[in-house]
């Protein structure tokens, strides 16, 4: 049923993408299921891709805030402070992530469409759910990537190096917060 889900949530992804790079739209297909992950296949166009990689790069930028948030929200939980205090942080960490989908929807809308009218508003809404859920799954431990091909163009390998970037970064951040987490569970005190 999950994998089931997933494949749903991710052909919708990949669709409103492929309308942004205004190229035809394939199916989800799952090439590999290993013990503990599963990878998605994506057949996407170079335009699909590159489109994809751009938004991802926009939404990834207020990552290290979120992760500052969830940060200062395990302190706090350690404090044992009111629950509202929590809910204030999950609301501002919602609204980050709203404000910044809108935004990378509203300039990836105005790179590959211009003024172009038809369809934009449509086409822009998803691109900014899309956005958010694949926030939500690199938030949980998801990982998106691309494989070259021989032809690719130049914008595409640099979109694939800063997606890269982004996740080396991300590593990091969540490196720092799992070394917070274990400090916290170690010195419950503090």
């Amino acid at each position: 049923k999950d994998l089931q889900n997933a494949s749903k949530d991710w052909n919708i992804n990949i669709r409103s993408f492929s309308r942004l790079a205004s190229e035809p739209v394939q199916d989800v297909e799952i090439y590999s299921i290993e013990q503990g992950s599963i990878i998605f296949g994506l057949i996407a166009g170079i335009g699909t891709a590159t489109a994809l990689a751009k938004g991802i790069n926009e939404i990834l930028k207020v990552y290290e805030r979120v992760l500052n948030i969830r940060k200062i929200q395990l302190e706090t939980k350690k404090l044992k402070l009111d629950l509202s205090i929590q809910k204030i942080y999950e609301d501002e960490i919602n609204k980050i992530i709203e404000t910044a989908s809108e935004k990378a929807a509203e300039k990836l809308i105005k790179e590959y469409l211009g003024d172009q009218s038809s369809g934009k508003g449509d086409i822009g809404n998803g691109i900014s759910i899309a956005l958010k859920k694949m926030f939500e799954f690199i938030e949980k431990g998801g990982k998106i990537d691309y494989q070259e091909v021989a032809d690719e163009e130049k914008n595409v390998k640099a979109e694939s190096l800063k997606l890269a970037e982004s996740f080396n970064k991300i590593q990091e951040l969540e490196c720092d917060i799992k070394e917070i987490k274990s400090l916290l569970s170690k010195n419950p005190e503090k």
